[in-house]
């Protein structure tokens, strides 16, 4: 197995991941909540905060999907602060060592997972596949955009004539 491949895999297991996660917060928060708490109804705030965090997985799933380079550089970092987070609340007796432990896990997994996407990919993400390709998959910042399409005074937006 070569190298693109390997990272591709690990690319897209951690998308996955982040996607199915990040759904069932959004969708069933109380499911979370149940696994991390002992008693789910504990923290009337966790449905919120999970949703959340639903959010922000999913996105970042989408994300490393389209091959956006960010969120294959981020993902390491977020993943190591997730596991790192969990282990906190747990020692703090906010969410039970159980519940702490399961979430700290999967969290070092998932740093595994990027950590070997990234080095997969030579600790950094492949180039762009046509030398024209817009990178971060196809979302540009407004000054690339602004850079991209010269200023034309005499041209006036549709529907302003």
């Amino acid at each position: 197995m070569d190298h693109q491949t390997t990272a591709d895999g690990a690319r897209r297991a951690l998308a996955l991941v982040r996607i199915v996660m990040g759904t069932t917060a959004l969708l069933a928060p109380g499911l979370i909540a149940g696994r991390l708490q002992d008693a789910p109804g504990r923290n009337p705030a966790a449905p919120y905060v999970l949703r959340l965090f639903g959010v922000r997985t999913v996105v970042m799933g989408l994300d490393l999907l389209a091959g956006d380079a960010r969120a294959l550089r981020s993902a390491p970092l977020v993943h190591a602060s997730d596991a790192l987070a969990a282990l906190a609340a747990g020692r703090a007796g906010q969410v039970p060592w159980r519940g702490a432990a399961a979430a700290a896990g999967l969290s070092a997994v998932n740093t595994a997972l990027a950590l070997a996407a990234l080095a997969a990919a030579g600790g950094s993400p492949p180039p762009a596949a046509a030398p024209d390709a817009v990178p971060d998959g196809g979302r540009r910042t407004a000054r690339e955009a602004r850079e991209a399409v010269p200023y034309r005074p005499d041209r006036r937006p549709a529907g302003s004539r």
